[in-house]
């Protein structure tokens, strides 16, 4: 949804966007889940993974893989995570002050252990101050998601992806 948002405002017609995204597809393969596609990867399966999360590529080059998530390809596509409780939680009130720390001082935590996060901490610096960094409409992608699934689930299907 973003990068064909993306490619519109650059000045391409959707014919030009559904076509550079068919000639993407072809041939391509599709993994279900990020850890899947970074443990071929690191194997030698395929030179690029077009969509992963830093923090897992991260684990994996410290464990020894041969892998690497810079230099990024710009514009990056950042996507908005969020926090949700669980109504029956047993412990509503812990799970609500982990969610807390984990937007402070866990941000903290993970800069220190030279993961991207999500907040900047104070006196950090930035892994993306010089990136162009694009994000995802989340008001689009809620009000529209089934719409761009189907039209991700079609692509797929018509470029023989697995």
């Amino acid at each position: 949804m973003a990068l064909s948002t993306y490619w519109l405002e650059q000045g391409k017609t959707q014919e030009e966007v559904d076509a550079l995204f068919a000639d993407i597809a072809d041939g391509g393969v599709v993994y279900d889940g990020h850890i899947a596609m970074v443990d071929r990867h690191q194997s030698g399966a395929f030179d690029l993974a077009a969509s992963n999360c830093t923090y897992i590529v991260e684990q994996q080059k410290r464990a020894g893989a041969p892998l690497e998530y810079a230099p990024l390809v710009e514009p990056v596509f950042a996507r908005p995570n969020g926090v949700g409780l669980i109504a029956q939680a047993e412990h509503p009130a812990a799970a609500t002050l982990f969610a807390d720390w984990m937007l402070e001082e866990g941000q903290v935590l993970l800069a220190e252990k030279g993961l991207t996060t999500a907040i900047v901490p104070d006196g950090a610096d930035d892994p993306l101050q010089h990136v162009d960094v694009r994000y995802v409409d989340d008001g689009e992608l809620l009000e529209n998601g089934p719409e761009w699934e189907g039209s991700y689930e079609e692509l797929l299907k018509n470029a023989g992806a697995q």
